[in-house]
């Protein structure tokens, strides 16, 4: 509670700059991404490591703090967006690729294929710009545990509700630019935009649920998608 309530300060100040987040030793594909899961032992490599860790903005390198630095939060963030870094006590990690399939490669997860279109920043920007139709996009990051988790389910989602009203998509928002109406604070990351309101996409809140996403499409639909829905 005390090591939460010191990184919440911080990342409060820090907001406009980093996010900051909190993981369970337990969290393997979390873990990995930051290259601390020990894959033979199927462990986290020291039971007693508290790490912190900063990607740079195209998620290939993380900073880990040593020794005496694990006890001063800011002090680690202000080294590592200062760039002054101290051999000493932080040190740099190479992280797996952030690209899908960079990823899978470097750590040995199965890829799970969903059949869902993917998309970058440009093509989504060209969906948006021309399509006649709504589009259901999932923001997400290969290393995200809740994202696997999630992937079959909107695999379903996909299947249900593509067709003649619907365009069910997703991105890598590890890898790619956000189009500026999107906000992206974590992952996974779902929004509806109408065909008529392209500029005002609707963010969703609610659980991962193929009902409750289904449900959440149908509310914010003015044109009859449930008609459409394909039954499963």
């Amino acid at each position: 509670k005390l090591l939460a309530e010191k990184l919440r300060k911080i990342a409060i100040k820090y907001k406009d700059e980093a996010l900051f987040a909190l993981v369970d030793k337990n969290q393997a594909m979390v873990l990995k991404a930051f290259k601390l899961w020990d894959v033979e032992e199927e462990k986290v490599e020291d039971k007693d490591f508290q790490a912190m860790f900063c990607r740079d903005s195209q998620a290939k390198k993380a900073w880990k703090a040593k020794s005496s630095l694990f006890q001063d939060f800011e002090a680690f963030v202000e080294a590592v967006m200062k760039g002054s870094l101290d051999d000493e006590i932080i040190e740099e990690v190479e992280l797996p690729g952030s690209d899908t399939d960079d990823y899978y490669e470097d750590t040995g997860e199965e890829k799970f294929d969903d059949g869902v279109e993917s998309v970058d920043e440009n093509s989504l920007q060209e969906l948006l710009d021309s399509s006649n139709k709504h589009v259901l996009v999932e923001f997400y990051a290969p290393w995200c545990g809740h994202c696997q988790q999630f992937a079959p389910e909107y695999a379903k989602i996909a299947e249900q509700l593509n067709g003649e009203s619907v365009v069910v998509v997703k991105m890598n928002g590890d890898e790619n630019v956000v189009p500026p109406q999107f906000t992206v604070e974590g992952f996974p990351t779902l929004y509806f935009v109408p065909k008529d309101r392209k500029l005002k996409p609707v963010s969703y809140e609610g659980k991962l649920s193929r009902a409750a996403i289904i449900d959440f499409v149908k509310n914010h639909d003015h044109n009859h998608i449930g008609e459409n829905i394909k039954e499963l």
